[in-house]
């Protein structure tokens, strides 16, 4: 098993339908830096993780330089989240991939999607050689425009994957209606035109608020941790209730979400719908980077998570809102404390969203209980490692 381990969902049939969600994530994983230098904090965490490995080393780097008081220049930190959007898009847009093949009972361009892998991943190691960007006192000498071309051969093949022959900029102009009734040649528009047909298209939604981006919830989070450790980082909860930090809270407001929302609620197709949305709106911000047209604070989606607070860095990452906390020592150079909290721990949450969501999924069509189940886990965090399991009501514990 991985560092990231694994989650066991249960999923009880009754009225209601209950669901149990255990973790076997290693949340002490942390302790493992107690009174070890910061050089060591930055060698070891992307060796730790498989999955947003460099979201965990852009995490820890601004944990680190926060600590210090030596922020990096506005160019690096703006070449960090780059690797991290592609490094976002790379792990998004494999998962999706391969789950629509999977729908369409076709194989898939097995090579396209291993060179749009590559393709991603070799665009990151281009701007973060070695890691050299996730380390103090990092330089760069790489112009954006000098791997456009690189980018433009990985986007215009993903492109073709995701949407056929379809435009993205227009895709992206349309409304959602519109996107969901006009006829498709790939897999993407099969599949979400196909769910929008179902009955149960609109079930798994919840009421569950998004983490807020404030100065409050920065202060808060940072007293807990430091009186409660990781057994707060482990089931994090804001004012005594969960939150979902999912990668769709980013895009939430965006138009086509809303509409969507307004007109469907928050449950499967908008949250499936969401997916390739947001996939497509990281295309959009990368080639912007690579064209040197870049601002600060793109348009498709909201400003840069900011971090109000000293000891805490936040992340935009694959799965969702990735948070490190860094108590350093008087000396300056060793670790007090150091905890993370990534979106899984938020979303997965014993009584987060994803146990709201699947609590509310459709048993009118029991013989389709599993896969609404799965989609809805996989809209909510696309790289997770869990077990499914559904069992009748007679079975449940509380």
């Amino acid at each position: 098993m991985g560092i990231e381990g694994k989650l066991d969902i249960s999923l009880y049939r009754g009225e209601p339908l209950k669901a149990t969600i255990r973790s076997s994530r290693p949340h002490h994983v942390s302790q493992l830096f107690t009174g070890k230098p910061v050089t060591y904090l930055l060698q070891t965490i992307p060796l730790l993780f498989n999955v947003c490995g460099a979201a965990q080393s852009a995490a820890a780097i601004s944990a680190v330089e926060q600590a210090l008081q030596q922020p990096a220049t506005s160019a690096i930190q703006q070449q960090r989240h780059i690797v991290v959007q592609l490094e976002s898009l790379r792990e998004q847009s494999w998962q999706w991939l391969l789950q629509v093949a999977a729908f369409s009972e076709q194989p898939g361009e097995k090579q396209a999607l291993a060179k749009i892998n590559t393709g991603l991943r070799q665009l990151g190691r281009s701007l973060n050689p070695h890691n050299k960007l996730f380390a103090l006192h990092s330089e760069t000498s790489i112009e954006p425009t000098q791997l456009a071309a690189q980018w433009h051969t990985v986007q215009t093949l993903l492109q073709q994957q995701l949407l056929g022959e379809r435009n993205a900029k227009d895709w992206l102009a349309q409304s959602a209606t519109d996107n969901l009734l006009s006829s498709s040649d790939n897999n993407s528009g099969h599949f979400l035109h196909w769910l929008a047909a179902q009955p149960w298209a609109d079930a798994g939604q919840t009421t569950i608020c998004s983490l807020p981006d404030t100065a409050e919830r920065d202060a808060t989070i940072t007293a807990r941790l430091q009186t409660e450790g990781s057994r707060f980082s482990a089931a994090p909860d804001w004012r005594g209730q969960p939150c979902e930090a999912s990668f769709f809270t980013f895009i939430q407001n965006h138009p086509q979400i809303q509409e969507l929302i307004q007109l469907r609620g928050n449950g499967l197709l908008s949250r499936c719908y969401g997916r390739l949305l947001g996939m497509l709106l990281l295309m959009e911000e990368l080639e912007a980077w690579f064209c040197g047209d870049y601002s600060p604070h793109p348009r498709p989606f909201p400003p840069q998570i900011q971090n109000t607070n000293p000891t805490l860095s936040h992340i935009r990452a694959a799965r969702g809102h990735l948070s490190h906390y860094l108590q350093l020592a008087n000396d300056r150079q060793t670790v007090e404390q150091f905890h993370i909290i990534a979106p899984t721990e938020w979303n997965f949450h014993p009584e987060g969203v994803v146990a709201g969501s699947l609590r509310h999924l459709d048993q009118r069509y029991p013989e389709t209980l599993e896969r609404q189940a799965g989609l809805l886990i996989q809209a909510l965090d696309p790289c997770v490692g869990y077990e499914l399991t559904i069992l009748a009501e007679a079975d449940y514990h509380a």
